[in-house]
């Protein structure tokens, strides 16, 4: 394994978890494996009047991130 911090920790989250990707793991963030959010900004927020909530999918998902709740657009 990698064995390098968790890409998450010197977030705001502060995960203590190290890498279990095998190393090397060119062009991937070091993950620890864990449940962590995403919490970028919901894909919608322009669309639907300015939605304030942050992405509730798991990190490192793919596609569009979203809230998980509904928008007037």
């Amino acid at each position: 394994h990698c064995n390098e911090n968790c890409v998450l920790h010197s977030n705001a989250r502060n995960c203590n978890g190290k890498c279990i990707l095998t190393y090397p793991h060119e062009g991937k963030d070091h993950y620890c494996g864990g449940i962590h959010f995403c919490k970028k900004e919901c894909y919608l927020k322009e669309k639907s009047k300015g939605c304030k909530v942050l992405c509730n999918f798991e990190y490192g998902h793919e596609g569009n991130c979203y809230c998980g709740g509904e928008h007037i657009v």
